[in-house]
């Protein structure tokens, strides 16, 4: 489990067309691209997405975000 703070750019049309990236704030930070992580908001909402690390550097703290394929995109379980 991690704290994050994230930035994120959700589609008009399709809510699952979603960009971004996070930043680990506390936890957990030292992910795969192969990794299955869910991102879970105040109100309610889940993203599944998968972590990339644009900069060809070992791990940062820092992670592009995209829809994780075969997850649930963003919903809400409601």
């Amino acid at each position: 489990m991690a704290i994050v703070r994230y930035i994120l750019t959700i589609g008009l049309a399709c809510q699952n067309d979603v960009q971004g990236e996070i930043t680990v704030v506390d936890g957990e930070w030292n992910f795969d691209s192969d990794d299955l992580l869910t991102l879970r908001f105040r109100d309610g909402r889940w993203f599944d997405f998968t972590p990339g690390n644009s900069s060809g550097r070992p791990p940062s703290r820092t992670y592009q975000i995209s829809p994780a394929a075969g997850g649930r995109g963003l919903f809400s379980p409601k």
